[in-house]
Formats: structure tokens, C-alpha cells, sequence
């Protein structure tokens, strides 16, 4: 619980890029974040994957582009955390930031 990986800034919406690199697949999920999958591999998702989600199945060697806000101002004791049970490389864009 005392780990922190990555710092995300109140206001701001950012474009991961996750990418599940062993041969099953798993889950990720960002508590008190909703996002919504831009793309799966480039394309467009299927529509069972259109609007936003809070936890979203990750195949085996694809690579998944969610879009997600962090509006809600996180507690110090109680940062923001994602859990993925996976070993996936990510790379984080921020695209707004409210003034």
C-alpha cells in the first residue's frame, strides 16, 4: 500500500497505453476513475467495450488506449491506485488540463 508508481495531477485527462505481454489474459481497473477505450490494437473497440468502464479485460499481446480524467482530489492517505495482475508496459499522455 505504501508503493507508488505514478503521480497523476488533479484536472487533468491522460491517454494510456497498456499492453498485456504474457499469453493469458487479465484484468485491469483504476479505482475512482472511469475511461473509456479508444482503441484496441489501433482500431476501434467492439461495442461491448464502447462507453466508459471501470475495469477492462486485457487479451494477450494487444495493446489497449484508454482515456480517462482525474477530477476528484485524492486523499494523501488514499491515493489513486490501479490494479492490473498482469506484467504490461505503459505509457501515459496527459491531453487536458482543466484551468
Amino acid at each position: 500500500m505504501s508503493r507508488i508508481d505514478e503521480v497523476v495531477t488533479v484536472g487533468h485527462t491522460e491517454m494510456w497505453e497498456l499492453r498485456n505481454g504474457l499469453p493469458m489474459p487479465h484484468s485491469f481497473h483504476v479505482h475512482d476513475v472511469q475511461f473509456a477505450i479508444v482503441s484496441i490494437d489501433g482500431s476501434p473497440p467492439p461495442p461491448d467495450l464502447a462507453g466508459r468502464k471501470d475495469t477492462v479485460y486485457i487479451e494477450p499481446n494487444r495493446t489497449y488506449r484508454p482515456l480517462m480524467r482525474f477530477d476528484d482530489y485524492p486523499d494523501p492517505a488514499m491515493p489513486y491506485m490501479y490494479h492490473s495482475t498482469c506484467c504490461w508496459t505503459r505509457t501515459r499522455t496527459t491531453t487536458t488540463t482543466r484551468e
